[in-house]
């Protein structure tokens, strides 16, 4: 049975998808990175299930508009009972085990940080199209003029992690090439 707080968040996230008309793709972007973090579970190696002092990192290639929603929330925010840190990275691939969760604006970039990550525990997110089936976990798409995300659930397996079947109900599964 589903509990009325998570009804209430599912709700909040579907609403936050679908209104792309009254704020940008990037606010709803941004929004949606923060409140799916809580239903998603990392790899058991991961230090997002460490010591609560440490931060929650996430990196961002280039300074790009996704960055204003993410780094307003961040001043106050947590994420998995962590501060937040962002990491805006600039023409180089971030050193290993500096994201937790990434997000990612050039296939050029997206293919070397895939290539290298094999044996990280980072979420990686983007909004390049094909991005999934490239090895990309969670990948942001348009239907009929909508905000929605597609999931990579066979390299979310293998890296790890644990997605809420309430969030893949939401989602399109797509299969991508196992690395």
């Amino acid at each position: 049975m589903i509990r009325r707080p998570t009804l209430f968040v599912i709700s909040i996230i579907i609403s936050t998808l679908t209104c792309a008309e009254s704020v940008t793709d990037f606010s709803v972007k941004s929004a949606f990175m923060i409140k799916m973090t809580s239903f998603i579970d990392w790899p058991k190696s991961s230090h997002v299930n460490d010591d609560e002092t440490e931060k929650f990192n996430i990196c961002i290639e280039h300074e790009q508009p996704i960055k204003n929603g993410l780094s307003q929330w961040a001043k106050t925010g947590t994420l998995k009972n962590k501060s937040v840190n962002l990491t805006y990275i600039q023409n180089r691939l971030p050193p290993e085990g500096s994201c937790d969760m990434i997000f990612i604006s050039s296939k050029s970039f997206r293919n070397k940080f895939i290539k290298r990550s094999v044996n990280e525990n980072v979420l990686t997110i983007s909004d390049i199209p094909g991005s999934a089936k490239a090895g990309v976990i969670i990948n942001f798409i348009k239907v009929d003029e909508k905000l929605r995300f597609e999931v990579n659930l066979n390299k979310a397996k293998e890296k790890g992690f644990i997605i809420n079947t309430r969030l893949l109900r939401l989602a399109k599964i797509v299969k991508g090439e196992a690395q």
